[in-house]
């Protein structure tokens, strides 16, 4: 209400801490501790003309480059990986992707990849071209990327080629 009476875009509300981050059971037996995730739900609000007239604010960003990265993993993890809670029952969906990415890093080309999904996923409903461009951007990055490691296959990692070949594929479907 303060932003509306001040005719100023609302940027919502964070959620807290404690709802954001989901706990994944170590299902192997063994006494390791458990594995916490960094998912967290996409916040951005969607862009929407200040009250009273046409105007839509700019698409501005208020965090760093690699700040904007590390969210969109989170929400990525969030909306696309799955965690079983019954192995015998089910493997989930790209439920160990988190932490191949921790191993790989944030600036590997499966983390890219997706990033380019989720910002594409959350960028044109929330009326964002800021984050859809940049999403175009990582997709043609990876194109490139995927055809060198596929035109010279013993020096790639096939596992994460694989996955980055299917993540490119979800984000053709978005």
């Amino acid at each position: 209400m303060r932003c509306i009476n001040a005719h100023r875009p609302c940027s919502g509300y964070e959620q807290s801490a404690s709802s954001t981050f989901r706990q994944y059971e170590n299902l192997s037996g063994d006494k390791s501790p458990k594995f916490i995730s960094a998912a967290r739900k996409c916040s951005l609000p969607k862009r929407i003309p200040v009250p009273g007239t046409n105007i839509i604010p700019e698409d501005n960003i208020p965090v760093s480059q690699a700040e904007s990265d590390n969210f969109a993993l989170r929400a990525f993890f969030y909306d696309y990986c799955i965690i079983s809670t019954n192995s015998n029952l089910s493997r989930g969906y790209l439920s160990g992707l988190e932490m191949m990415l921790q191993r790989l890093g944030p600036t590997s080309d499966l983390a890219k990849a997706c990033q380019a999904v989720m910002l594409a996923t959350h960028g044109k409903p929330l009326q964002r071209p800021q984050l859809v461009n940049k999403a175009e951007l990582y997709y043609q990055e990876l194109l490139g990327s995927l055809a060198k490691s596929i035109d010279s296959p013993p020096f790639g990692n096939a596992v994460e080629e694989k996955l980055v070949a299917m993540l490119l594929g979800l984000y053709q479907a978005r």
